[in-house]
C-alpha cells in the first residue's frame, strides 16, 4: 500500500488510511488472503478425491454391466442349446433324419461359441463345465456320424442309444444352465 500521507490520496480517505496503518489491516489481509487460499486448495483437493471416488463408481458399474450382458448372453447360449437338443431328441423317437444334420451343426456352433466366452468372464464356466460341454460335443459328433452311416445304409440308426446318450448330455448342460443363472443372480 502507498503510505498514508500520498498526495494522491483523496482528503476523505486519509482518516482509513491512517486507520489502516495504525492497525496493521495490510498484514491482516494477508493472513487472510493465506487462509482463504489454502481452504480453497483444501476444498480443492477434496472435491477432486470425491470426483476421482465417483469416477471409480462409474467404472464398477460399468464393469459389473458388462459381465451380467455377458451372463445373460452365455444363459441364452445354454437355453438355446436345450431346446436344440430337446428337438434332436423329438426327431429321434420320431425316426426323423432329414433335419438332424442341420439341428446337429446348429448345436455344435451353439456350445462351442458357450465353451469358449466372451470377454473377462469367459461365460464364468468352471474348467468341469468346459469338460461336460466337450463331451456333450464329442457325443454329438458322434451321433452325428451314426446317423449318416445308418441314412447311407439305408438303415435306421440305433436312435434310443443315442436319445440316452445326448438325454445324459442334456441334464448335465441343463445344470450348468443353473449354475450361470444362479451366479447372474448373485451379481
Amino acid at each position: 500500500m502507498p503510505p498514508v500521507d500520498a498526495p494522491d490520496w483523496p482528503d476523505f480517505m486519509l482518516p482509513i488510511m491512517k486507520w489502516m496503518a495504525t492497525n496493521q489491516i495490510n498484514d491482516i489481509v494477508a493472513v487472510v488472503s493465506i487462509l482463504v487460499t489454502i481452504g480453497g486448495f483444501v476444498v480443492t483437493i477434496l472435491k477432486l478425491r470425491k470426483s476421482q471416488r465417483a469416477a471409480e463408481a462409474a467404472k464398477d458399474a460399468a464393469m459389473r454391466t458388462q459381465k451380467n450382458m455377458e451372463y445373460v448372453s452365455a444363459i441364452t447360449d445354454f437355453a438355446a442349446a436345450i431346446e436344440i437338443l430337446d428337438e434332436i431328441k423329438r426327431f429321434h423317437r420320431n425316426r426323423v433324419t432329414q433335419p438332424l444334420p442341420d439341428r446337429y451343426s446348429a448345436l455344435r456352433k451353439i456350445l462351442n461359441t458357450a465353451r469358449a466366452g466372451r470377454g473377462e468372464l469367459g461365460t464364468g464356466l468352471t474348467d468341469a463345465h468346459k469338460a461336460i460341454v466337450q463331451d456333450a460335443l464329442v457325443n454329438l459328433a458322434k451321433a452325428e456320424e451314426a446317423v449318416d452311416r445308418a441314412v447311407a445304409s439305408n438303415h435306421a440308426p440305433d436312435f434310443v442309444r443315442l436319445n440316452r446318450i445326448l438325454t445324459r448330455d442334456l441334464d448335465q448342460l441343463q445344470e450348468i444352465l443353473v449354475y450361470l443363472k444362479s451366479q447372474a443372480g448373485g451379481r
